[in-house]
């Protein structure tokens, strides 16, 4: 009997880790698609000469959230197994500790958006 329930819960984390990638892609293909014209749109107005210094600071801290949103993208596509907390929201997914990302491998600046490869 414990043996069943125990394969039961394991089925049942399956099927949530396979939803939670589902989920990811989409939102990876959506907001990632939408990430990169705007990083491209801030690296282009960054480059302009002559821009006010309060101008040259909001750009910066535009560049600097959309390039986390992309580490975010990037910890999503990447989640194998499931981790949860306790938020204002109520409990949900530790995207952290679920897909234990490593994010020294980004380029600093860069948004990039890499497809998740999901379980035949």
């Amino acid at each position: 009997m414990q043996v069943m329930h125990a394969l039961a819960a394991s089925e049942r984390t399956d099927a949530q880790l396979e939803g939670i990638r589902l989920v990811a892609a989409e939102v990876a293909d959506r907001v990632g698609n939408s990430l990169a014209v705007a990083a491209t749109t801030m690296d282009l107005l960054a480059g302009l000469t002559d821009l006010p210094l309060e101008l040259e600071a909001m750009i910066a801290t535009a560049r600097e959230r959309l390039h986390l949103a992309g580490e975010d993208l990037h910890r999503l596509q990447r989640i194998h197994r499931i981790e949860t907390k306790e938020s204002s929201l109520g409990v949900v997914l530790d995207l952290e500790r679920s897909s234990d990302w490593d994010t020294s491998s980004l380029h600093s600046g860069c948004v990039r958006v890499l497809p998740v490869q999901l379980p035949a």
